[in-house]
């Protein structure tokens, strides 16, 4: 296993790293590495859109796009969610428009609530989730956007078809 990894392949327009959670793919005759494997690609998929969505810096255009395709969105469905037409949510992900903060909020929500972990949800008090989520208009632009992330295990029980539930490693990120 290996201790760090920067999941470049995700498409994220941010970084991703893994923290003992990528396995390495040898060779059983030679030794020789042939590649890596990420265990569980959806459920991180969906952490990765979950982390971002509660990160107040202000999401790009190609933030907006990387959410929608990570959770399998069709962009004129989520734009009837939205409350928007689907050529206004195109330009938001192309950058040409930028997201109006109150429907930049319900995106965050509508990606928080569509998490599969209601684990991850109970942590956050619903009832007051409009409040929770803040979008920061400015931020320092030489501090770059970077996440990590590691499996931790769930008891069998708890373990529908994985050993491990991804999290957000807040010791890791700064």
């Amino acid at each position: 296993m290996l201790p760090t990894y920067e999941a470049v392949g995700l498409g994220a327009p941010f970084r991703v790293v893994l923290e003992h959670a990528v396995k390495l793919e040898t060779c059983v005759k030679c030794g020789a590495v042939q590649g890596t494997y990420i265990p569980d690609m959806d459920g991180l998929f969906h952490t990765v859109v979950f982390a971002r969505a509660l990160e107040p810096r202000k999401l790009t255009g190609a933030e907006v796009r990387f959410m929608r395709k990570a959770m399998g969105w069709k962009a004129k469905d989520l734009a009837k969610h939205l409350g928007i037409s689907a050529e206004y949510l195109s330009r938001c992900g192309t950058g040409v428009k930028v997201m109006a903060p109150t429907t930049e909020k319900l995106f965050r929500i509508y990606a928080l609530l569509r998490t599969p972990d209601r684990s991850a949800l109970a942590e956050l008090d619903l009832s007051k989730l409009f409040d929770i989520i803040e979008i920061e208009a400015t931020w320092d632009a030489s501090k770059p956007l970077e996440f990590y992330f590691l499996r931790r295990r769930v008891p069998a029980e708890q373990a529908h078809h994985s050993d491990g539930k991804w999290r957000k490693d807040h010791k890791a990120a700064a």
